[in-house]
């Protein structure tokens, strides 16, 4: 079960858990890993989590769930639901 957030978590925080981002729009619940180099997060970067801008890339929503792994195996098991849940293009 990925890390209870409280809202003081930053981008160092999620840099020294070496691991990507994990969001999920509350609107269309679509899901997504945001690497740590795509979010600029290393050792002594300070900004909070909760400020990051981001956008759902199908809704356009800024309303989502942020998801901190604490282990590489609780990642991949998530990986693969995202991976799993794919809809047909037709």
């Amino acid at each position: 079960m990925p890390i209870k957030l409280s809202g003081r978590e930053n981008l160092h925080t999620l840099d020294s858990h070496t691991r990507p981002l994990g969001v999920i729009c509350h609107q269309c619940g679509h899901r997504a890993l945001l690497s740590l180099k795509r979010l600029n997060a290393h050792s002594g970067n300070m900004k909070l989590l909760t400020s990051l801008r981001l956008v759902c890339t199908q809704c356009k929503a800024r309303d989502f769930k942020m998801l901190i792994f604490k282990d590489q195996a609780e990642l991949e098991a998530w990986e693969w639901e995202l991976h799993a849940v794919v809809k047909p293009s037709f």
